[in-house]
């Protein structure tokens, strides 16, 4: 009855006072679809560029920068587009250099975000304006230094890998793994740093990546240890270490390690924190021009800016190698890789395309950014996404009535074949 009595009796008074001792940058800065279509239809610039794309006439001197690219422009759905990237209202241009800037990347992997899903005259300049005038990018990066590194170049993908640990932060470490070739890291978050763990990591990683032929590490007791040592020679894995006291050697994962750090030190430490910086550090550009997923993986990893979306009636824009882009929407699905679309011609066609010429421009929803051209199957995921919606009900294993079509109305494939006259001349 005591405890019972005393556990109801609240005391009346002041509350503790709650400190702040540290915050982290999550703050959501990815731009809409809807706030491109409004802050176009208000921007005096945009409303000019959509007259002179209309009327072909790019006289107004506003519109000089647009004029080398008027043969890439199109308005669809009030947004303006050069090819299948957003031309950005200036009232949302900062918006959209923090939303590619949002995990404090650097100059270049920035620009090249940037560069795979918007466009505007001089949008490199405004990055380097922007990024340069960042203050936690200014704060958290330290003075550079230029590490010389003797090492060769690797052969191939996953042929050398290095590794190293970092921490430690919260009570804990970061275990990475960075691909010489590629540029591609691997980062697990662990509580200790004993071979066991490091073992526990590296298997995990090899089992998705495969074993590489030479692993390189500093002269840490986890990775000099018998127990991982003989772990590496019983998997055929060539294990080198580097001279004591001489970071510099292993400057391959000690760069990722600071990138690392300074992402942390801008966006704080968590589990998810560290995933998405790993996921826009994976998708961006390097010097050669391509991703490290790209290098390593062979395919581009999707990254949530803008949301893309491909459905039934969706419009779409048909790109071949003979035609100007046209605007039209997709009918049907035809297998893997082909669908049937209507055209916005003035004499509208139907037409059997395949899925590599179609691009979407409808960004709706919250999926993930697409790629450029839509994927192998593409077609039946949007056929079947209405029919996902609906209450389930009796499975219907037909095949989809292909619309019908009015005679005349589809356009005759033509051959592509380049008509020759023989080059000896035959007589009888």
């Amino acid at each position: 009855m005591a405890s019972d009595a005393l556990s109801r009796l609240v005391p009346q008074g002041r509350s503790g006072e709650t400190l702040e001792i540290g915050n982290i940058h999550t703050v959501s800065t990815t731009v809409s679809l809807e706030e491109i279509r409004l802050a176009t239809k208000r921007c005096n610039e945009m409303r000019l560029l959509k007259s002179a794309i209309k009327t072909g006439s790019f006289k107004h001197p506003r519109l000089r920068p647009f004029k080398n690219v008027r043969e890439e422009l199109c308005v669809q759905d009030d947004v303006i587009l050069r090819g299948h990237r957003i031309i950005i209202p200036k009232s949302l241009r900062m918006k959209a250099i923090a939303a590619v800037h949002e995990v404090h990347l650097g100059m270049s992997r920035t620009k090249s975000l940037a560069r795979a899903e918007f466009w505007w005259p001089a949008m490199d300049s405004d990055i380097e304006r922007t990024v340069g005038l960042c203050q936690i990018c200014r704060t958290a990066k330290p003075q550079n230094r230029n590490f010389r590194s003797s090492w060769p170049e690797a052969a191939g993908p996953w042929d050398r890998v290095h590794i190293d640990f970092a921490g430690p932060i919260d009570n804990h470490y970061m275990l990475v793994l960075v691909d010489s070739y590629s540029g591609y890291p691997e980062v697990h978050v662990t509580k200790d740093m004993t071979s066991r763990t490091v073992i526990q990591c590296v298997r995990r990683t090899f089992s998705q990546l495969g074993i590489p032929r030479t692993l390189v590490s500093d002269n840490g007791p986890c990775f000099i240890s018998k127990d991982f040592t003989e772990w590496l020679a019983g998997i055929d894995c060539e294990y080198l270490t580097i001279a004591a006291y001489h970071p510099q050697s292993n400057g391959v994962a000690e760069r990722f390690v600071r990138t690392l750090k300074e992402s942390i030190k801008a966006n704080g430490f968590s589990q998810e924190s560290v995933d998405r910086f790993l996921l826009f550090y994976r998708a961006s550009d390097n010097k050669a021009g391509s991703s490290p997923a790209e290098q390593l993986l062979g395919h581009k990893l999707r990254v949530p800016f803008t949301k893309r979306q491909v459905g039934l009636e969706d419009p779409v824009i048909y790109k071949n190698e003979r035609d100007k882009p046209i605007t039209a929407k997709l009918l049907l699905p035809i297998g893997r890789s082909m669908a049937m679309i209507k055209t916005d011609e003035p004499n509208s066609k139907y037409r059997k395309v395949h899925l590599d010429q179609l691009h979407p421009y409808s960004l709706t929803g919250e999926e993930p950014a697409e790629t450029d051209r839509m994927p192998p199957g593409a077609g039946e995921h949007a056929a079947g996404r209405k029919q996902e919606e609906e209450p389930p009900q009796q499975k219907d294993l037909r095949t989809p009535p292909i619309p019908e079509v009015p005679e005349g109305t589809i356009e005759p494939r033509r051959s592509m074949r380049l008509s020759e006259k023989p080059k000896v001349n035959y007589k009888c």
